[in-house]
């Protein structure tokens, strides 16, 4: 099996990825394994959960993790010593400073002590396996050794969510899936949010190989139709989506200024599924951008060695948020060093953020929700309304913004006097636009 996907949204991408390991787990040898990664965590735990649904348990030959787990437990862990006379042993999540130079000194520090930082891994493990023109001989050679043994438990590799991927990931690939005998990728170019779309490429280069097959599918399980044809606004003709759900859904719009402090607490209440595309005067995305640094994090592991790191780390985050870094550490009796201490109040005693927490498109990518509160924004509407659309980066926020409802889609149009003095300049009426889009005045009551 050689298959190379692409899918729209609400096509079903993680139960077809379930569907084929199913299909494979009689099949794999004894010493090989069905490799199945993807971007994030949610997406790990909705595979394994549609495997889990059917099986009722996660078979021993399976392994289902993110990119950088996958990079770490079988290229840098294994073989950064070997290859770059570095033993890695460990990575860093911490978030590092914005600064050029601090960051560059940070990832520089974290690795003379054998810890790589997780916005390295990638880079990193091309390095370790594909050979540079500058590498002696000696290095090749091991390179060598080191991509035969990293395929040699390989049966099959899967990979989801693919448009996420980055440069360094597709120059790994493909260099390695030349040698496997089964491989399953699959991705929407739309939905790519962090860069240049390599997922594209690749694709389009593996399709003119004959042994591998390119799919396409544009049929959404999801998406309701009246959500597919404001999709189809913005979307090259040749990637229309066709919705195949019985539900009809609806579309509404309400201005911002429009909605009472009533309804903007109810909005900024958790039950709510809302999302912008960045912070404004009023909304904020940015609550969660505290880490906790590697020093810290070992001092939490030995405090509390039965407890998942994982989970801790993010218990351990909401509790400074809330009582404060110095309070916490006082609570725990935990004493930093100076140099530590400045590293962690770098973060958690800062300002905090104002207005109305929502999430970023980007943070809810790949989530969805019967009804779905899209705050829509300058740029966006002019894309929405058939102003522009450059089918770039915005073009591809948008359509992941459309398509996470699986029923209602409010727009709240934030009717700020920079989007009021565009759409005037342009002699748009706001009302009339969205009424010839299909897309009808909200009764507030009715969504608040």
């Amino acid at each position: 099996m050689k298959e190379v996907h692409i899918e729209c949204a609400g096509a079903g991408k993680t139960y077809g990825i379930a569907q084929k390991i199913i299909s494979m787990i009689d099949d794999c040898p004894d010493g090989k394994k069905i490799y199945a990664i993807t971007y994030t965590n949610y997406a790990v735990n909705q595979i394994k959960s549609e495997l889990v649904r059917p099986l009722k348990y996660i078979p021993d030959c399976v392994v289902i993790s993110t990119v950088h787990s996958f990079f770490l437990d079988n290229i840098v862990y294994p073989f950064s010593g070997f290859i770059k006379g570095e033993p890695i042993s460990s990575c860093s999540t911490e978030v590092l400073s914005g600064k050029v130079e601090w960051k560059a000194k940070r990832i520089k520090a974290l690795k003379d002590e054998g810890i790589i930082h997780a916005s390295a891994v990638p880079q990193y493990a091309k390095s370790i396996l594909v050979a540079a023109a500058t590498d002696k001989a000696a290095i090749k050679k091991r390179k060598g050794i080191a991509v035969d043994y990293f395929i040699s438990d390989i049966y099959c590799l899967l990979v989801d969510e693919a448009q996420d991927m980055n440069d360094y990931f597709f120059d790994l690939m493909l260099m390695i899936v030349g040698k496997l005998e089964n491989y399953y990728f699959v991705g929407d170019p739309f939905q790519a949010l962090w860069g240049a779309d390599e997922y594209k490429k690749f694709a389009v280069n593996f399709s003119e190989q004959e042994s591998t097959t390119l799919t396409t599918n544009y049929i959404s399980r999801r998406i309701p139709a009246c959500v597919a044809k404001l999709c189809n606004r913005i979307l090259p003709e040749s990637s229309a989506i066709r919705s195949i759900t019985t539900e009809s859904g609806s579309v509404d719009y309400v201005f911002l200024s429009e909605l009472d402090d009533k309804a903007r607490e109810k909005l900024a209440s958790s039950n709510v599924f809302s999302y912008i595309k960045a912070k404004t005067d009023v909304f904020s995305t940015s609550n969660d951008k505290a880490g906790l640094t590697h020093e810290f994090l070992q001092i939490l592991n030995q405090k509390y060695p039965s407890y998942d790191i994982s989970a801790l780390r993010c218990a351990v985050i909401s509790k400074m948020h809330e009582v404060g870094l110095d309070a916490y550490l006082k609570q725990q009796k935990i004493v930093l060093s100076r140099q530590n201490y400045a590293q962690l109040a770098n973060q958690f005693l800062s300002e905090k953020e104002t207005g109305i927490f929502v999430e970023s498109i980007q943070k809810i990518k790949g989530l969805e929700n019967d009804t779905a509160y899209f705050i829509i924004c300058n740029s966006l509407l002019e894309i929405l309304l058939g102003v522009k659309n450059d089918f770039n980066k915005e073009t591809n926020l948008l359509y992941v913004a459309l398509t996470r409802t699986k029923r209602r889609l409010l727009f709240i149009i934030d009717d700020d006097e920079a989007l009021k003095n565009n759409f005037q300049k342009r002699e748009i009426d706001m009302n009339s636009a969205m009424r010839e889009l299909g897309i009808k005045k909200a009764f507030v009551e009715e969504w608040f």
